[in-house]
């Protein structure tokens, strides 16, 4: 659940734009550790050790929370040259708009900053910048990523 409304905060922020589930995976990751880039939000959560794991696995969980939020009708899908993307639907800003806890509208400032970001990167781009980062984020799994389409 947390996950899922951490994807619809994200979606609803890049205000229609589409994203695969790597950016989304990325994105997560970014918004959940945002205090590893200089002069970011705070992170949303604490750091550990060897966070940089997180990249991979929250792959699977992005995509069960994503399957969640298309039942929800919360997000939308569609296919492009890439395959599948996701944006927000019609109900997500509604959605959005409804949460009023300290943590949700921490997730909601650090998403607008990764909006205004790495909107911009391509997928390529944005599979580079976080490879080669890995190593200065913590953690030993700097050879960590995925493949670029």
């Amino acid at each position: 659940m947390e996950i899922s409304l951490r994807i619809a905060i994200l979606l609803s922020e890049l205000d229609g734009k589409y994203c695969d589930l790597n950016r989304l995976t990325y994105y997560d990751y970014l918004l959940i550790h945002s205090g590893d880039i200089e002069n970011a939000p705070e992170s949303l959560h604490p750091e550990n050790p060897f966070r940089i794991g997180d990249v991979l696995a929250r792959r699977e969980l992005i995509k069960k929370a994503v399957e969640f939020l298309c039942k929800k009708q919360l997000i939308t899908t569609n296919f492009n040259e890439n395959g599948i993307v996701y944006s927000s639907s019609s109900l997500t800003k509604v959605f959005i708009n409804h949460l009023d806890s300290s943590y949700s509208e921490k997730t909601k400032g650090i998403a607008k900053w990764i909006a205004s970001e790495f909107h911009l990167y391509g997928d390529k781009e944005l599979s580079e910048y976080i490879t080669n980062n890995l190593h200065k984020w913590g953690g030993n799994f700097s050879q960590v990523g995925f493949r670029s389409k």
